[in-house]
């Protein structure tokens, strides 16, 4: 992990005296029920010094997506371009 620059600055990965190691991770994620859609998502990050950081998602819009290459005469999925 690193710490957070200020936009445009030169972040130095290797020399980053504050740069933590992440010795392990976890993924769990929460379903809507019925779908295929996360209701939230926690990633556990645990340093080598076995400190635990914890992030997590919700999600704050619902995209449905409808007609991006399916059955379109011209840009059909799967299919070369013509």
């Amino acid at each position: 992990m690193l710490p957070a620059y200020e936009p445009g600055s030169i972040v130095p990965i290797m020399t980053e005296p504050r740069l933590e190691r992440i010795d392990n991770a976890a993924l769990q994620i929460e379903w809507v029920k019925g779908t295929r859609r996360a209701s939230r998502i926690r990633i556990s990050l645990q340093t080598r010094q076995g400190e635990t950081h914890m992030i997590e998602y919700e999600p704050l819009l619902r995209f449905h997506m409808q007609g991006v290459g399916y059955n379109h005469p011209t840009f059909a999925h799967g299919t070369w371009l013509r």
